[in-house]
């Protein structure tokens, strides 16, 4: 058990016995507020083991991942299936069964806007880095007012042409730090 799982079990028993004490004393305004301060602890923490998690698990694909194992075949494998759409439903939840249906067709070819691309970034997990430049969603949400347009056009071009930009796959970013005073 490492350091964290500790500070999470602990963290737990507390809240446990300050949920105990309240049972016998409802309206202690004390216990009411340790509850609070520990809940908000343990989310705090719990945010935290997740995104060691997260690390570590990317750790084990850099390690055995990339080479040609069982392993990442077996990732693939179950990336393919993951990927794969059987089905197709509306809102409602009705399956589209008839591809003659004009209004069904329809809903299925609608273009992609800004506003999707923006709302697939929102929906994206902070952590997630989908390039190899290293820049996750995080970095693309806090500097959408800078970027935003030109992402969005690159995206809809992509679903116009169906070719990806020969820029994207080369193209490296550097963060440049602002300074007071700029000097060559």
């Amino acid at each position: 058990m490492n350091k964290l799982d500790q500070k999470m079990e602990a963290l737990q028993v507390k809240l446990k016995e300050t949920q105990d004490a309240m049972a016998t004393n409802l309206y202690s305004t004390q216990l009411i507020v340790e509850e609070k301060e520990i809940k908000l602890e343990l989310e705090k923490w719990a945010i935290i083991q997740e995104r060691v998690l997260r690390q570590i698990s990317r750790a084990v694909w850099i390690t055995r991942g990339d080479s040609n194992s069982k392993f990442f075949y077996a990732q693939l494998k179950a990336r393919q299936s993951k990927n794969n759409i059987d089905t197709i439903c509306n809102e409602q939840g009705v399956k589209l069964t008839d591809p003659k249906q004009r209004d069904q067709q329809l809903m299925l070819i609608q273009p992609v806007t800004k506003e999707d691309v923006l709302q697939a970034l929102k929906e994206l997990p902070n952590d997630k880095a989908p390039r190899v430049d290293g820049f996750n969603a995080e970095f693309y949400k806090e500097n959408w007012y800078v970027i935003g347009e030109e992402v969005s056009m690159a995206v809809l071009q992509f679903f116009d042409s169906r070719k990806m930009l020969k820029e994207a796959n080369c193209t490296t970013l550097n963060q440049v730090p602002k300074v007071t005073n700029p000097t060559d």
